[in-house]
Order: C-alpha cells, then structure tokens, then sequence
C-alpha cells in the first residue's frame, strides 16, 4: 500500500465516520450553532444577536463555520481521558482489544454477525473512539485528513531525533 492509498482510507474512514455520526443525531449541536450563526451574520446590530455572537464565541463556532469546535474538542479530550483510565486498570487492560465477551452466559466473538453486537471495550476500543472523534471533526470542517497525516509525517521526517529535547 502506498502513502497516498493510506491517505484515500484515512479520507474515506472520515467520511464514514462523519456519516455515522450524522445519523446518530451527533451534529444537532453543529446544525443549531450554523442557524445561530447565520442570525448573527444578518442581523449583528440587536442585543440578541449580540448575545448570539457571544455564545458562539464562547463555543468556539464562529472559526468553524458553525461548528462547535472547542466543544467537538472536549469529547476528544474525553476519550483520551477514558483511554488514560482504561490503560491505569489493570484488569481492564489485560485484554487490549477486548475481542470477545461473555454474553449470555457464553463467550461471543464481537465482529461476527450478530444483529445487537455487544459493546465493545477495552484499550483499543478507546483508542478507536479517539479516531472517531477525530475523523467526525475533520469531515465536519472539510479537513483532508489524509492529505494533513501525510504532510505532518513528511515534516516529522525531517526533524531531528527527538527534537527539542522532549521525553517519550
């Protein structure tokens, strides 16, 4: 696989994510603070809409076309969080990916056919949701982040051996 086939998936697993989270209902937020933000582009001179503004402000819309981006970034955060909690138990994290679980009284492999697959959980279920959240965002502000993941490697690639002295 080539770089650039890596970025077309990374592109494509955005769009899928964006597209299952729109169905989820996860962009109502996003469409009422593009509503919001439309009233205060046509209507800035009343006190509502300077109200309107500062909410906007405050969640961070107005440099995402509508997008409540510092909001959208929390959730990031929060999945780092859970992945941190996941990782300090110990008895969680003895099954990374968690591929199997008991249910029913029997143990059922998570990717097979079931109609209602259990959740699933673990390490690598966190760090998946991290991605999730990450590729929604990109998608939602019209961010190749492909085309972003290439180009921040091939910078990377030229910068010294640990740079700027910082600890792994």
């Amino acid at each position: 696989m080539t770089k650039e086939e890596a970025a077309k998936g990374l592109r494509f697993l955005a769009k899928l994510c964006w597209e299952t989270s729109e169905k989820s209902g996860w962009h109502e937020e996003s469409t009422r603070m593009r509503r919001a933000l439309e009233t205060v582009r046509t209507n800035t001179a009343s006190a509502a809409g300077d109200a309107t503004q500062d909410l906007l402000v405050s969640w961070g819309a107005t440099r995402g076309d509508g997008v409540p981006v510092m909001s959208k970034l929390m959730l990031i955060a929060t999945e780092v969080a859970e992945a941190a909690e996941v990782f300090r138990d110990a008895k969680t994290f003895g099954s990374i990916q968690a591929t199997y679980q008991e249910v029913g009284g029997r143990m059922r492999l998570y990717d097979d056919a079931f109609t209602h697959p259990p959740k699933p959980e673990g390490f690598g279920s966190e760090l998946a949701d991290i991605l999730i959240r990450v590729f929604d965002l990109a998608e939602e502000l019209g961010i190749d982040i492909g085309a972003e993941v290439l180009r921040k490697m091939r910078y990377n690639a030229t910068r010294e051996y640990r740079h700027g002295g910082k600890v792994a």
